[in-house]
């Protein structure tokens, strides 16, 4: 009985924190668009849509020119040479063009409205985007030559008049160093207060998140300085502000949308630097609290997978080592998961379950979401960070309860020897004494040894005392044992 009442509250658990993190990663992550015809041959027709309550995306075909860098003037005389079809959103490597390079896109959209406000999202990695014939956003130079294919990602909100209900798009893209290249995100467009009602609720949500890693980090700041012998919550205090930063900074976050020049160069290497710490910091957490050994070979492993990012990143320029860090800091992640599967601490605490869940997720989610899912969320990271971080509230909390039922079963032995020590101390200095005194006066002895038995009687009878108080006390111990191996936990833990 006690064993399905722990599963079933495993299983509750469980769901809570799917529901939370899933409904999290709903709002801020997943688009939510109205159902609208996508774009054929470069043309996308929107004149029925409901912009005065519906959201849309720039989803379709687009006319796609590789390795041409064309602007608005090149289209007044005709449709310029090298014209494809593209898929939008997509990387053109998936659409079979090499990774790095540049390439122009190009979208007319018939609007029956007098004015649209269309969201840029991030463009791999550097571009240029002409509306009308009006250049109305830029995020570094793409250009032909990787040296000049300087980028700031960002996001921006930008307005867009009708031509006789007609929108000619043109966007630049240049890659020459990301994973991923052009427009993997859609252009979203919209009212102006229903697309920066969406955009500002998605940040808003973000900010939400960002709160409560900061409210759970310095709570356990808070016990660690109360107690800190526990470097546990040191790690997991930092490995919560190190996800705020990375949150912040995000493609799809504050510092893209809010920011002027948006994640320019050097919170680009933060960012990559704050996914570095945060694999580290998670590996510091799983090994302290599962008190898994750190063999030769493992810090061979570690050293080397952490310290060929970090170098990267100083050495070659932005964009250049993202794909590398992808796969290599997967592989600490994976030893960790394995190592924690191993562990005895399972069989002991079923919510121990929770992180294996949890750390299982966080290693396979980002590679499945880049390479499998096309990167066609925004924020993807967010759900499993947090089912990471709640899962790891779990743990300690756990981890904290079972510290404490230990000191207070060592308290417990402390007073009882104190106790001990007090009552027999006084007794065995009089049998001491009256011994003493018998040596040297020998006509005394039948008196000392009379009272010297009286003593040991009484002595023995505090012995006795002490021994039955000490058995209901074991009798308790060995009850929450015997529950905690029935149970696979602790009474004080079950939640």
């Amino acid at each position: 009985m006690n064993r399905k009442i722990s599963a079933v509250r495993f299983i509750l658990i469980l769901l809570v924190l799917l529901i939370i993190s899933g409904t999290m990663f709903y709002v801020v992550s997943v688009p939510r668009y109205a159902k609208a015809q996508s774009a054929e041959g470069g043309v996308l027709d929107l004149t029925a849509g409901d912009f005065s309550r519906d959201l849309y995306s720039l989803e379709g075909e687009w006319e796609f020119y590789y390795d041409k860098l064309y602007t608005p003037e090149d289209y007044t005389g005709g449709e310029p040479e090298g014209k494809e079809f593209i898929a939008v959103p997509l990387s053109w490597h998936n659409a079979g063009y090499p990774l790095h390079g540049c390439a122009t896109y190009r979208l007319t959209l018939l609007i029956d409205e007098p004015e649209v406000t269309m969201l840029i999202p991030e463009i791999q990695n550097s571009s240029i985007v002409w509306i009308n014939g009006q250049r109305v956003f830029q995020a570094g130079k793409p250009d032909y030559y990787q040296s000049e294919n300087l980028t700031g990602l960002r996001n921006a909100f930008v307005t867009a008049q009708p031509d006789d209900g007609q929108v000619e798009i043109i966007v630049q893209a240049a890659n020459y160093g990301w994973y991923s290249s052009g427009m993997v995100h859609n252009i979203d467009t919209a009212r102006s207060d229903i697309l920066q009602r969406d955009a500002l609720m998605r940040r808003a949500l973000v900010g939400v998140t960002i709160g409560i890693l900061l409210a759970i980090a310095f709570y356990h700041i808070i016990l660690y300085l109360y107690n800190r012998s526990e470097i546990v919550y040191l790690v997991f205090f930092l490995f919560c502000i190190i996800a705020s930063i990375r949150f912040s900074i995000d493609s799809n976050g504050f510092a893209a949308l809010l920011l002027p020049g948006g994640v320019g160069y050097f919170l680009s290497i933060l960012y990559l630097i704050c996914l570095i710490l945060q694999v580290m910091l998670l590996l510091i957490f799983t090994h302290l609290v599962f008190s898994l050994p750190v063999s030769k070979i493992n810090i061979i492993i570690y050293s080397t997978c952490f310290a060929i990012p970090l170098i990267a990143i100083i050495i070659l320029p932005y964009g250049m080592v993202s794909f590398q860090i992808a796969l290599i800091i997967l592989i600490p992640k994976l030893i960790a998961l394995i190592n924690v599967i191993r562990s005895k601490r399972l069989a002991s605490y079923p919510l121990y379950w929770l992180y294996i869940f949890a750390l299982g997720g966080y290693c396979l989610w980002f590679p499945l979401s880049q390479f499998v899912l096309n990167n066609i969320f925004y924020m993807h990271g967010i759900v499993t960070t947090l089912f990471l971080v709640f899962s790891q509230c779990f743990v300690l909390s756990v981890s904290y309860a079972e510290t404490k039922r230990r000191e207070e079963e060592l308290s417990r032995k402390t007073d009882f020897f104190r106790r001990m020590n007090h009552n027999l101390r006084t007794p065995l200095t009089v049998v001491s004494t009256n011994i003493q005194t018998a040596q040297r006066r020998p006509d005394e002895v039948g008196e000392l040894l009379e009272e010297s038995q009286s003593v040991i009687m009484n002595m023995a009878s505090i012995i006795d005392n002490a021994l039955e108080d000490g058995k209901e006390s074991a009798v308790g111990l060995t009850s929450a044992d015997s529950f905690r191996s029935e149970n696979g936990s602790d009474p004080e833990v079950e939640l």
